[in-house]
């Protein structure tokens, strides 16, 4: 893609791939549980997320951008939303450099359009932000959760994102990570999608 810089990725989500997927509540339930389990050194102190005007700086194709807040969750889905444990901000070690990167889901003040929400990870090395990583969701609001272990698409000890599009459990999610060379993410509707034709060719 042109205009990005190296190692960079910039993703808009294909519309039919976050459509529901006709299988019962509980795997799909169960699934995003078994992703969104703690892994590694991740923690979530947004006081370490890269200040408002480096986020302005380095998405410059976005309106106002800014990091989600709990003031932009509704009153009625605020213990949804702690229940989940979901939140805006996740720093780790994501792409083994060691550096630490920070994940934020964000905000775009723009009026009533529903696709007001993105993703973005920052990288800091000698005192300097940099743009790694940015994705827009189509959604109203994301949050994050950190990935759990045993993702085997996912490089042995190296954390992963959960990006979650509805606060309770559902296929609208992707995963996000570092393949090595490049940020790489997976929808959840394909991942649920491979793990029932895991279970349908286990029961054959």
């Amino acid at each position: 893609m042109t205009g990005l810089s190296p190692g960079e990725a910039e993703m808009t989500l294909n519309p039919n791939l976050r459509r529901a997927v006709k299988i019962g509540g509980a795997l799909v339930t169960t699934f995003v549980m078994m992703l969104a389990v703690g892994a590694g050194a991740v923690e979530n102190d947004c006081r370490n997320a890269p200040p408002a005007s480096v986020v302005r700086r380095l998405l410059p194709e976005l309106a106002n951008p800014r990091l989600a807040t709990a003031r932009d969750v509704p009153d009625d889905q605020q213990q949804l939303m702690r229940d989940e444990g979901l939140v805006f901000y996740l720093g780790g070690d994501f792409n083994g450099d060691g550096q630490i990167d920070v994940a934020v889901a964000g905000r775009l003040d723009h009026g009533s359009d529903p696709d007001r929400s993105f993703v973005a990870i920052f990288s800091k090395a000698d005192g300097r932000w940099k743009r790694a990583f940015m994705l827009r969701p189509g959604a109203n609001l994301t949050t994050l959760q950190s990935l759990g272990e045993g993702a085997s698409f996912v490089p042995e000890g190296r954390p992963g994102i959960v990006a979650r599009f509805t606060l309770a459990p559902s296929d609208d999610y992707v995963v996000i990570f570092w393949d090595g060379h490049k940020y790489q993410y997976r929808t959840g509707f394909d991942l649920i999608r491979e793990e029932i034709e895991e279970l349908r060719k286990k029961g054959d």
